[in-house]
């Protein structure tokens, strides 16, 4: 399966993903979605013309930061995908796709040092002319150590590469439909200080810590209640260290 993308993918960490995967509600840890990003970019590379994927495991390894060559995790995140069902555009941004569903891998194997892998059809004609899309730096990923931050900055990024513009406001969030997104549990983060503390200011903080944007959060309040959010969202023109 090859995949056409824009001619600035020239970048061997860089990743030029759809929306769908981004815009998506589901309870992947963050090594779940580092191999997704990872299997993603190997699929936008590839050339072959047989139907299935191919990707060595070293490689996987070297490109999310393991050092141990025990690939249980590896295993349970491929198992993670295959059986993680997604609807796509559930913020409406994507015109030309109102709906879909489809799991994130149609099927996955390991063999002779390599993971043999395949997208379902709706997924892989989504994926292969993205019309709207992100740009997801691999090196970046890495960098995060919680899954939420890893979730929001992404989205925050597709934000970003809507317009060619070095700053942007979100629409407003509903505070729910912030948890969903982010696959947080309802019992564990139902009071809005424990879902502030988690799952807003951790996140932000470590975005503008390790990554190539810089985030505000501004709430709206009703009743002396936040009842949804917004993101001031700008991409820093330094190098990240």
């Amino acid at each position: 399966m090859q995949m056409n993308l824009p001619l600035e993918n020239k970048d061997r960490t860089e990743l030029i993903k759809h929306t769908a995967p981004i815009h998506i509600k589901s309870d992947l840890s963050l090594i779940d979605r580092k191999v997704m990003n990872v299997l993603l970019k190997n699929a936008y590379e590839t050339h072959e013309t047989s139907r299935y994927l191919s990707i060595r495991l070293n490689e996987i390894r070297n490109l999310i930061g393991w050092t141990g060559k025990n690939y249980s995790s590896l295993k349970k995140s491929l198992s993670k995908l295959v059986s993680t069902k997604i609807e796509w555009n559930i913020f409406k941004k994507d015109k030309k796709n109102e709906w879909a569903t489809s799991s994130l891998l149609a099927s996955a194997s390991i063999s002779n040092g390599k993971c043999i892998y395949d997208y379902s059809y709706h997924l892989k004609t989504l994926l292969k002319n993205p019309n709207i899309y992100s740009k997801i730096d691999l090196i970046i990923q890495n960098k995060f150590k919680s899954k939420y931050s890893l979730i929001l900055w992404e989205f925050l990024s597709d934000y970003l590469s809507t317009g060619k513009v070095s700053g942007i406001r979100t629409e407003w969030i509903k505070i729910d439909d912030y948890r969903n997104f982010l696959g947080a549990e309802v019992a564990k983060y139902k009071t809005f200080k424990a879902l502030s503390l988690n799952l807003i200011k951790s996140p932000v903080e470590e975005i503008n810590k390790v990554s190539d944007l810089n985030i505000e959060t501004v709430y709206r309040r009703s009743a002396n209640k936040v009842v949804a959010l917004k993101f001031l969202v700008s991409r820093l023109n330094s190098d990240i260290n």
